[in-house]
């Protein structure tokens, strides 16, 4: 009898020690799950009340700046002359493009480096015309970004010089018969696709409003402007102007565009 109470004492201790540790686990368990919780939820609501995406995420953006070179033909102190001239600036195959700048400026063309910008500057001076070479500065961004998928906003700020630069080479490559116009037309239109895939990026993507409706705008300006560039059947007969004009035009946009987001960083 006194070995059977014994066995049943030991026994008893045996299930309160198992009873304990689980209910250590169990509490372990618990204090982890809520704290998970507590900090998840202290996320959620920092991106809900500043509209920055994560609290631990932050990432500077960094973009450098740039100089677009645009030919004038002539210049005037009167928009009405200018504009005179840039009809017969679209007619020979150039821009024909306008731009105040205290004088109206009649572009022909554009170029990303200055040594191009040069060359066809003299032509036109020596063909006796009074050419000018006015610089186009897009200014560099740079601030901290607090939120998620910066990506976003980083490959919206890059698409503008990417954008110019493809049709840069189109451009180049139609006047020189290399492309014709249903391969221009194929390549924009893989490129407003990517304009597309960056706006539906910046909609699913919780960040400083201010910036995110500028980007969105803007990009749908970009992408607008990049329908000038499509042939269709109603376009100008002279295409060749067509991408001149929304060469300068990208690059008018892109200055900005880019004033815009610093101004409000």
């Amino acid at each position: 009898m006194p070995q059977n109470r014994y066995y049943f004492i030991k026994k008893r201790i045996k299930k309160t020690k198992i009873s304990k540790f689980k209910s250590i686990i169990l509490s372990f368990c618990l204090i982890l799950v809520s704290l998970l919780f507590v900090l998840n939820a202290s996320d959620l609501f920092s991106s809900i009340i500043t509209n920055t995406g994560s609290l631990f995420s932050s990432k500077k953006i960094e973009v450098a700046s740039y100089n677009i070179y645009a030919v004038s033909i002539a210049d005037f102190d009167n928009q009405i002359q200018a504009n005179q001239m840039a009809g017969q600036v679209v007619n020979m195959g150039g821009a024909g493009v306008v731009y105040n700048r205290g004088e109206y400026f009649v572009f022909t063309s554009s170029y990303p480096t200055l040594d191009c910008a040069q060359e066809v500057s003299q032509n036109l001076k020596d063909l006796g015309y009074k050419s000018k070479i006015i610089t186009l500065n897009i200014d560099s961004i740079s601030f901290e970004y607090k939120g998620k998928n910066s990506d976003a906003i980083l490959e919206c700020f890059q698409i503008f010089k990417k954008c110019y630069l493809d049709l840069y080479d189109l451009s180049v490559a139609f006047d020189k018969l290399q492309c014709d116009y249903t391969e221009v037309n194929s390549k924009i239109l893989l490129k407003q696709k990517v304009i597309s895939q960056i706006g539906l990026k910046l909609s699913n993507t919780a960040q400083e409003l201010k910036i995110k409706d500028i980007c969105q705008t803007r990009l749908t300006n970009l992408s607008n402007l990049l329908n000038i560039a499509i042939k269709t059947a109603n376009s100008n007969n002279n295409y060749t102007s067509n991408l001149k004009q929304v060469l300068i035009k990208l690059a008018i946009l892109n200055q900005e565009f880019v004033k815009q987001v610093n101004s409000v960083k």
